[in-house]
């Protein structure tokens, strides 16, 4: 009977261990790394056909440490005509995404172009800087441009 008792505890057992063990098993990999520096107080401004772009670059998680190298940003852009502004606090479309590569931030300052077509409306902005290995930081906030009519 006790032998029995055994047999059934070891069936069970066996059940458990195996049905814990389901679905594909993929080889372990790493997320890729955020990095933790941002843009903060982002200004914009239009200059000589292209949007100016400069605000502090900081580390929220160690203020004291060195800014990783850094080797350009990605720029969120959303643009609305003066006809039909977005309301205060509805959240944008940054439907328009692009790449800027090369020196971007010197002595924790971010300073980047954006040449574009002068476009009468609002204009919206938002960086988030690219490391190395192509690591994105977080996104600054935003900043706001207004190109009135003539």
């Amino acid at each position: 009977m006790r032998q029995r008792g055994y047999i059934i505890f070891i069936f069970v057992l066996t059940v458990v261990f195996i049905s814990s063990g389901c679905g594909r098993k993929k080889p372990p990999f790493l997320p890729k790394m955020q990095m933790p520096v941002k843009v903060q107080h982002l200004e914009a401004t239009w200059k000589d056909g292209a949007f100016h772009l400069k605000g502090t670059v900081i580390n929220p998680e160690d203020k004291k440490k060195k800014t990783p190298d850094i080797s350009g940003c990605r720029i969120s852009y959303a643009f609305y005509t003066q006809d039909d502004p977005p309301c205060e606090g509805c959240p944008l479309d940054f439907a328009v995404h692009s790449e800027i590569e090369g020196v971007v931030v010197t002595d924790k300052e971010f300073s980047c172009d954006v040449p574009m077509k002068k476009r009468k409306g609002i204009h919206f902005f938002k960086v988030s800087l690219v490391g190395e290995n192509g690591e994105k930081g977080p996104l600054s906030d935003q900043a706001k441009v207004t190109i009135p009519d003539d």
